[in-house]
C-alpha cells in the first residue's frame, strides 16, 4: 500500500462530486490526489483527470490501463499519450470499427484531430467504414459529410485519399452548408498537398 502525504488525496473518498471535479480540473492538483481521484470510482471526476494539462505520467499509465475508450481518446487528444504507429489500427478496430452507431465526438477527437499523427491506412478504413455506414443508417448521414471534412482536414490525409473523398462527394451531389464546408477544407488541403510537392 502506498503512503500519501497530501491531505487531499487522504480525503478523496470523503469528498463531494463538485469538490473532485474541481480538483480534476485544478491544474495545480499535486500527484497523490490525482492519483487518488484516478483510482476513485467518480468517473466524471476521472474524465476531467484525463484532460488536465498537467496530469502526472504516472496517472496518464493508470488511465490508460483502463477499460473503455474515453479515457484513451482524452489522453491522445490532448496530448499525454503518444501513440504508436502500429497501434492506431488496433484503437480504431477495438473501440470504434464495430460501433459505427455511437456518438462520433470521441473518434473525431482522436483519430480525425488534425493534428493526430493517424497512419494513412487507418484513414482510409476509417472512410470505408463510414461511407458503409451511411447506406444502412441514413440518420447518421450527416455524420458522414461533418467525419469526411474532418478527414480531409487530417495531417496525413494525401493526394489519393483527398480525390477518394471528392469524388464520393461529388458522386453523392452534396449541396448547401455541407457542400460548401467540404469545398473550403477540401481546396485548402489541396493547396497544402500541391505546395509540399
Amino acid at each position: 500500500m502506498i503512503k500519501m502525504t497530501s491531505s487531499y488525496a487522504l480525503n478523496v473518498p470523503y469528498m463531494t462530486n463538485r469538490e473532485l471535479v474541481g480538483l480534476a480540473k485544478n491544474r495545480f492538483t499535486d500527484h497523490d490526489t490525482q492519483k487518488a481521484i484516478a483510482k476513485s470510482g467518480y468517473r466524471l471526476a476521472v474524465d476531467y483527470l484525463s484532460t488536465n494539462p498537467n496530469i502526472s505520467d504516472e496517472c496518464v499509465d493508470l488511465l490508460w490501463e483502463r477499460r473503455g475508450y474515453v479515457f484513451k481518446c482524452n489522453l491522445i487528444a490532448s496530448g499525454r499519450k503518444v501513440v504508436a504507429v502500429s497501434e492506431w489500427s488496433r484503437l480504431y478496430k477495438t473501440h470504434f470499427k464495430r460501433r459505427m452507431t455511437r456518438p462520433p465526438w470521441s473518434m473525431h477527437k482522436t483519430f480525425l484531430n488534425p493534428e493526430s499523427n493517424v497512419p494513412i491506412e487507418v484513414l482510409r478504413e476509417i472512410k470505408e467504414d463510414l461511407i458503409h455506414h451511411s447506406k444502412r443508417n441514413d440518420s447518421r448521414y450527416y455524420n458522414l459529410k461533418w467525419s469526411f471534412c474532418r478527414l480531409v482536414d487530417c495531417k496525413n490525409t494525401d493526394l489519393a485519399l483527398l480525390t477518394e473523398l471528392n469524388n464520393f462527394r461529388l458522386k453523392a451531389n452534396w449541396d448547401g452548408y455541407q457542400k460548401t464546408s467540404f469545398e473550403r477544407v477540401y481546396f485548402k488541403k489541396l493547396l497544402q498537398l500541391s505546395s509540399n510537392t
